[in-house]
Formats: C-alpha cells, structure tokens, sequence
C-alpha cells in the first residue's frame, strides 16, 4: 500500500511539473568553467542531463537566443592587453560588429524581426543602440546616463517596445525599472523606488506582453522577485522573496508559455544553480549543473 502511495505522489508531481513546463522548448544557460572556457548548455525543463551546444576558448559576458535559435554574445578580444575590447559576434568565426566604434558592447538582446539591442560604449558615445545582425543600421536610441548596467534591455514578444533598468533620480545607488518604445522615444518609468541601496534588475516581459518579470535585489543580497504592469497602472507584485544573505541573483528567463520563470542563483559556499518556479513563486524543480559559474539564460521553443 505504502508503494501505490508514493507512486500515486510521484504521478501527481509528473503530472503538474509538465502542466507548468513545455516539453517542445529549451533552457539555453551561458557559462564558463576556469578562466577562459564559455559553454552554452542547452536543457530540457522536464529532466535529463544538459546537453553542450557550444564551448569556446574565450569570455564570452553575455549572450542572447533568437527565435530561430541563433545565439549572438559578447566576447572579450585580446583580454589583459591595452587593446582589449569587448565586442557583439553572430558566430565564433565571424568578425566582431562595429569593432571599430566600440570599447564595449555587450548584455545584447534580439527581437522577433531579427534586431539586435545591446549596450555600447566607445567613439559613438555611450547608449544603447539597435541593429542588425549584421551590424548594420547602427542607431543610438538611449542615453547611458540614465540606464543601469543591470541585465540590459530586452524587446517585448512584438518588438515594439523595450524593458530595462533605469538609475534613480535621487537616490544612490538605486534603479528602478524603464519603458520605452524599440526606436528609443516614450520612454517613462514604471516602478519609484524609495529603498536606498536597492537595485531592480533584469527585467524581462512575459511572452504574451501583459506582464513584466523583474528582480529586486538589496544591498544585503535580499532578493525579491516582481511582477510588474507594462502600463505603470497596476503597479508591482511581489511573487516571491529570498531573505538569505548567500543568495545571488545573475539572470531570470521566461518559458515560452509563461507558466515558469528559470532563476541563476547561488552564493559563495552552495554554488550556483539554475531554479525552476511556477509564476507564483513555488519552486518546481532545481537544475544543478555543477563546478561552473552561470552568466545568462534564455528559454526558447523549439
């Protein structure tokens, strides 16, 4: 009888794992292993081993996936030498974009039509800019005066409007989370924060465009993660909050059917994992992928 009883939990748990996860779409997790391997891992929500898609002998800070899964990163070129630069590549053999305009370029970011948003700095001034996968049609569309380094922007399902962090006005130390549309103009902010030393990072839009999923990280490693209105009418949610000093938060990414948001978290003495949770806040399942250190995530369908 004990047996049917646990097999009876287990199909109970099988049965909502997969009603919140999709089995036609992929967990695609940066990485790096020692000082200069980067490994881009793809996973399967529901269970199994990751699987290598790409690894390559460089640091690689930032990636993106396009629909079609294309992967564009940020790599650095001639690291620890006068002439390093961080810079945008479509593929490991193919020449970095706009090499000769940019220091730095990085926490890039695609869109549905193939547009590539992505942080800049280097004789074109510092901002964030949009282009092709080509590196053409290079346009500056935000000031990086007003924008935190704190998971870049990110396009909405549509592409028509952009997501990302936005220093405070008077606080320091402190951002809040920004609006604006794909071409740079409308650009407001959506949440006022009032806490010093607290940062809202990595804003992502839910894939139907209704709902914005950030973090809210205080300077004592307190992390909360929020829902938050695109309208700026509603306001923001608190769905879950992690009260323990070891937790660090590196990226957040939503599944293609909105049901389950993948958590990069960890601290110094428990690693760094990949969490799985329902948009409630409970946790589905812990992904652990173990001896590298995580740098950015991306959920795709297949």
């Amino acid at each position: 009888m004990r047996f049917f009883a646990i097999l009876a939990v287990l199909t109970v748990f099988s049965a909502q794992l997969h009603a919140v996860t999709r089995a036609d779409s992929f967990i695609f997790l940066l990485s790096t292993r020692g000082s200069n391997l980067s490994v881009v891992s793809m996973i399967n929500p529901l269970g199994g081993d990751p699987a290598i898609m790409a690894s390559r002998e460089a640091v690689v800070e930032s990636f993106a996936v396009s629909k079609s899964q294309a992967i564009v990163f940020s790599e650095w070129l001639n690291p620890g030498t006068p002439d390093a630069k961080l810079l945008l590549k479509v593929r490991p053999d193919a020449p970095p974009l706009n090499a000769d305009k940019f220091n730095l370029s990085f926490y890039p970011d695609i869109s549905s039509d193939g547009r590539i948003i992505f942080l800049g700095s280097g004789s074109s001034g510092e901002g964030y800019y949009t282009c092709s996968t080509d590196g053409s049609s290079l346009t500056r569309i935000a000031d990086h005066g007003q924008i935190m380094k704190a998971g870049g922007a990110r396009f909405s399902p549509d592409g028509t409007r952009l997501v990302y962090p936005i220093s405070h006005v008077v606080l320091p130390n402190c951002s809040d989370i920004g609006i604006m549309d794909s071409d740079g103009t409308n650009q407001s902010r959506l949440t006022k924060n009032t806490t010093a030393n607290c940062t809202y990072k990595f804003p992502t839009f839910s894939p139907d465009g209704k709902v914005i999923f950030a973090l809210e990280n205080l300077v004592s490693n307190e992390v909360g993660l929020f829902s938050i209105d695109p309208s700026g009418a509603e306001g923001q949610t608190e769905i879950v909050f992690w009260k323990d000093p070891e937790k660090k938060i590196a990226d957040i990414a939503v599944s293609p059917d909105g049901k389950c948001i993948a958590v990069i978290h960890g601290g110094a003495t428990q690693g760094e994992n990949v969490t799985l949770l329902d948009v409630n806040g409970a946790i589905i399942r812990l992904i652990t992928t173990k001896g590298l250190t995580h740098r950015g995530i991306c959920w795709k369908s297949k």
